[in-house]
């Protein structure tokens, strides 16, 4: 692999006049945001919705201006060498538009065919990977929403990109689907080298397959580094009968917690030390029920993030 980064941004800034209405709002939809994402990862973009991910895919894409700063996919900047750059590319962006009284495989054939052409077996080859061989002959207005986002997953893997940039590929999936999308892009990855960049708001399916991930909010980077450095730090998992009163009594002694992905009613206390941790809240009058060590998840980070917990940083700082 080379050492030049599959996609690099710099300080890449787009403010929008629209969104400046207000005295206290600067109008900024993605501000100075600096990532790196290597040739091979599978790397998370993750934010809340508002949080500038998909202006950022488009700025990517050439679809959107930047305000300032660059990006450069595979070394190539994105507005002085575009077309470079977007032939590098595979993109899925919202539900894609199919021209409704062709077949899939018409579709395909049809999309493909701009700027070269694709060989008739290879649009069998990604139907068959989305689970739509046998409905590659039917019309697309028969398709359900779901059908449709598989169609334009294989679309975007068509032409046999070097680099994926997908916007939220599962949403609206069936179980059926997203599997099959994110079986997709494991097997990409790993057979054929293809550097995917993933926004999703499905934490567990990033935690599942990014090895990398970046955090952003409001428009801004929170964290950029490798997902196991996130959810690999030991925690306690904490019931009691009173969680607030229980949740005052560790942030007091300086320790961080969080309601519990599996149930709010309980916390989980960034701390390896299970024994402290209870007699911690035994002195401070809260009943313990329930104390288990365990790893914290994405979710669980993620949230901590959004809640204004964690410090912004990089390559595993926090």
């Amino acid at each position: 692999m080379s050492d030049t980064p599959a996609l690099e941004t710099l300080s890449l800034t787009k403010r929008f006049r629209a969104l400046a209405v207000r005295k206290h709002n600067p109008g900024y939809a993605v501000k100075d945001l600096s990532i790196t994402v290597r040739e091979g990862d599978v790397y998370g973009f993750l934010g809340p919705n508002g949080s500038g991910k998909t202006t950022t895919i488009r700025m990517l894409l050439g679809l959107v201006r930047p305000t300032a700063g660059t990006a450069r996919i595979f070394g190539f900047d994105v507005r002085a060498e575009r077309l470079e750059a977007a032939a590098l590319c595979g993109s899925m962006i919202d539900v894609p538009a199919f021209y409704p009284y062709l077949s899939a495989r018409a579709n395909l054939a049809l999309f493909g065919g701009i700027g070269g052409g694709v060989e008739p077996r290879r649009v069998d080859e990604v139907l068959e990977m989305v689970g739509l061989a046998e409905r590659a002959d039917s019309k697309v207005r028969t398709f359900s929403h779901g059908m449709k986002q598989r169609l334009g997953f294989a679309l975007a893997v068509l032409r046999r990109p070097r680099l994926l940039l997908l916007d939220e590929p599962t949403n609206g999936l069936d179980p059926e689907g997203n599997w099959l999308i994110l079986q997709a892009i494991r097997r990409m990855n790993r057979e054929e080298g293809v550097t995917v960049l993933l926004s999703s708001h499905l934490l567990s399916e990033v935690e599942e397959i990014c090895n990398r991930t970046a955090i952003v909010r409001q428009g801004e980077l929170l964290y950029e580094g490798d997902v196991q450095s996130l959810v690999s730090e030991r925690a306690v998992e904490v019931g009691t009968d009173d969680p607030d009163r229980a949740a005052g009594a560790l942030r007091a002694a300086g320790l961080e917690c969080a309601p519990a992905s599996s149930d709010r009613a309980r916390l989980v206390v960034r701390s390896d030390d299970p024994a402290g941790v209870n007699e911690l809240l035994a002195a401070a009058g809260v009943r313990v029920n329930y104390l288990a060590p365990r790893k914290r998840t994405l979710r669980e980070v993620f949230l901590k993030y959004m809640d204004g917990g964690a410090t912004a940083g990089k390559e595993g700082e926090r």
